[in-house]
């Protein structure tokens, strides 16, 4: 499919990411609001959570047991054919 003359398209998608899961932590988690320290509250570490899956004792006491912040930050910057 060819856009019509003078639409605007996507010229170029570039992607980042944290170097490692210890940088993200360390700078307080970045976009990803789980990516804290053992310690943080998020993360369920000072008390159990209540999720559908806590159900199961292997996933009751930390949001991290079952892959809350596996993915991690990631930019994704998208430049479009007018230059924005």
């Amino acid at each position: 499919v060819k856009p019509a003359p003078g639409t605007v398209t996507i010229k170029e998608v570039r992607g980042y990411v944290v170097g490692s899961k210890a940088a993200e932590e360390k700078a307080g988690g970045l976009a990803d609001c789980h990516a804290q320290s053992e310690d943080h509250w998020i993360t369920g570490a000072r008390r159990p959570i209540a999720t559908p899956i806590s159900v199961y004792t292997k996933y009751k006491t930390n949001r991290k047991s079952w892959g809350i912040d596996a993915i991690g930050t990631m930019i994704v910057e998208i430049e479009l054919s007018n230059g924005i």
